[in-house]
């Protein structure tokens, strides 16, 4: 991390950027103001126009919501891994071999592989993509409600690496989703107002269950894992309702 700040600082200043310094071949509404006065009107104006331009899409909405929830989640779970493992190693002598940096090293790495298969699969995204969400956020709630019980860590390690791959994988195929209907310029605000929101709410349940309530980790889990099922079962319905709307849609015969 203090390798990427000064390396922050070492880049050159930006010249042009979409909203504060467009080029007169972007976004020409920001250039009716004279020369050197602050355009901070039009700036918002032409934020909140891409805003409303693309939240306005079902299917954005739907994939980001997504992507909110689901990564709200995964911080939240590998906020308090190290914790947890830490408390299975003192509550059993048999967990008595940590192995906790191999863990956090196979993770990503397992995550980038799966990142890549996905990417090679052909899938109508827009017909299966409910289904594959509900599916794969099932898939993790369980693993979590497992995982608050279990006394194995060799098991809560599998666990954790099983969840994570998910995650990567359902988070490559809910951001490119999203990317299909959004105009290039408009990437950064919208991804960066989902992460804005998801942090948001880490926040507040960390504040509440964590600092006031003192909730215990394996409580912790057993309340992450519901609220993936929670999720899972929201797409599901969704899926299932889509399903159903498209045969009532069908023609039927005389």
């Amino acid at each position: 991390m203090s390798a990427a700040t000064l390396w922050t600082c070492l880049l050159p200043p930006v010249e042009e950027s979409v909203y504060f310094h467009a080029p007169p071949t972007e976004t020409s509404q920001l250039h009716q103001a004279p020369p050197g006065q602050r355009r901070w009107g039009s700036v918002v104006k032409a934020i909140w126009i891409d805003f409303r331009t693309a939240f306005s899409q079902v299917e954005i909405i739907k994939w980001s919501l997504w992507w909110i929830l689901g990564m709200g989640g995964y911080i939240s779970v590998i906020t308090y891994n190290q914790i947890l493992w830490s408390t299975l190693n003192k509550e059993d002598p048999v967990n008595n071999r940590l192995m906790n940096g191999a863990v956090d090293a196979i993770f990503p790495l397992v995550g980038a592989v799966s990142t890549f298969s996905i990417g090679k699969v052909s899938l109508q995204w827009t017909r299966w993509g409910e289904l594959m969400l509900a599916a794969g956020t099932l898939i993790q709630g369980t693993l979590l409600v497992i995982t608050s019980s279990s006394t194995s860590l060799v098991l809560v390690y599998l666990y954790y690496i099983v969840f994570g791959c998910i995650h990567y994988t359902m988070l490559t195929i809910a951001s490119s989703e999203i990317a299909k209907y959004l105009k290039r310029e408009s990437f950064a605000l919208v991804f960066g107002f989902n992460k804005f929101i998801a942090l948001l709410g880490v926040s507040l349940f960390t504040l509440y269950k964590v600092q006031l309530v003192n909730t215990p980790t394996r409580e912790l889990y057993l309340i992450f894992g519901i609220y993936f099922i929670s999720i899972g079962l929201i797409y599901f319905a969704a899926s299932l309702y889509r399903t159903m709307k498209s045969i009532a849609d069908l023609p039927t015969s005389i």
